[in-house]
């Protein structure tokens, strides 16, 4: 496994270069994986180093002259709300993830990171009945008390994509069991 890690380490060095060579141009490089691995090569189980994965986000240092975020976990489904946001392109229509605030901090105004939020809690309004999106509506346009609205954001983001989480993963195993029992006798017919 080492050489490959080698290998993509080169790979990844030459792509950055290429993309930071001309400082005026406003960069930024996702290296992400989908799943993790463990030291003998497996894959596709549930052991913390194969569903754990690096997330590394790259700009160029004069265009970014903030201190390196470090952050140890990142939910998977707030990767799409967060590079749509930071591209400025519309959220998934059907994802559920919130916007990684922390990468967001000290790159936008406080307004602009208002919006980004409040735009995030529209998409998750459209699949999550209780968010509470009359709440925000000050938020939308935030000039003063921003702090104020993102922390309280943050808080119906997360409430919000726990709530859509769930429904996801829960199946109600009697109407299941009776699906499967209709199809094997008409099946069987």
């Amino acid at each position: 496994m080492k050489p490959k890690l080698v290998e993509m380490d080169k790979v990844i060095e030459q792509i950055h270069g290429h993309l930071t060579a001309d400082p005026t141009k406003r960069t930024v490089m996702f290296v992400l994986g989908d799943h993790g691995m463990t030291d003998s090569g497996n894959h596709g189980g549930s052991s913390p180093e194969e569903v754990n994965t690096a997330f590394l986000a790259i700009s160029h240092p004069h265009l970014d002259k903030q201190s390196p975020v470090k952050i140890e976990m990142i939910n998977q489904l707030d990767i799409a709300p967060t590079i749509s946001s930071l591209f400025g392109v519309p959220i998934p229509q059907f994802g559920i993830g919130k916007v990684v605030r922390q990468l967001l901090d000290g790159r936008v105004s406080d307004s602009v990171l208002c919006t980004l939020l409040h735009n995030n809690l529209v998409t998750l309004s459209k699949q999550d009945p209780l968010v509470k999106l009359q709440t925000f509506q000050n938020c939308q346009t935030c000039t003063k008390d921003c702090k104020k609205c993102i922390d309280q954001m943050e808080k119906e983001l997360q409430s919000s994509r726990e709530r859509l989480s769930g429904q996801y993963g829960t199946f109600n195993i009697p109407v299941l069991v009776l699906c499967l029992l209709v199809s094997t006798v008409v099946v069987s017919y």
